[in-house]
């Protein structure tokens, strides 16, 4: 796996215990690495290679690959969405 996403799901992570913790600042630090990771992804026209995180074991890496590839990749970003929206049971305010 590349550094890049490496980085992206780490930050996944971070947000989604941050966010249990009610620790927005903390929280939103993560999703401008994020977003940054996303912009770099896409200005190298590697965006595609979040596709690989739509499976990933964390809801909160599956929902932010999705997120971050809805435009590009609406087929299979769209599944994983709604796949997402019927989880119940988890701290999961982004959904």
């Amino acid at each position: 796996m590349n550094r890049e996403l490496e980085v992206f799901i780490n930050a996944c992570l971070k947000e989604y215990e941050y966010q249990s913790l009610g620790d927005s600042k903390k929280g939103n630090k993560q999703g401008k690495i994020i977003a940054s990771i996303c912009i770099q992804l896409k200005n190298e026209n590697r965006l595609h290679e979040l596709l690989d995180l739509l499976e990933h074991e964390h809801p909160q890496v599956r929902f932010r690959a999705a997120e971050k590839t809805l435009l590009s990749f609406p087929e299979k970003s769209e599944k994983v969405l709604m796949e997402l929206s019927a989880l119940r049971g988890l701290q999961f305010g982004q959904i």
